[in-house]
């Protein structure tokens, strides 16, 4: 990739102009940190259910 290519795509992320390959790292590094947050607390929430269904069936196995 030429060096035009690669300024015009670190610019274009976020509407940002990055002056360095470290900005942008760093702000995709925060971006997926932010994500995962999200990503967990949905998991976690999807749990709540799940195990009511389970502890109202004294255990038994149920089908989806």
């Amino acid at each position: 990739m030429n060096q035009a290519k690669c300024e015009e795509e670190r610019n274009i992320s976020l509407g940002k102009k990055f002056d360095d390959d470290d900005e942008v790292q760093e702000e995709v590094m925060t971006w997926f940190k932010g994500l995962a947050a999200e990503f967990y607390d949905s998991g976690i929430q999807k749990l709540v259910p799940r195990l009511n269904k389970c502890l109202d069936n004294a255990g038994e196995y149920v089908e989806k």
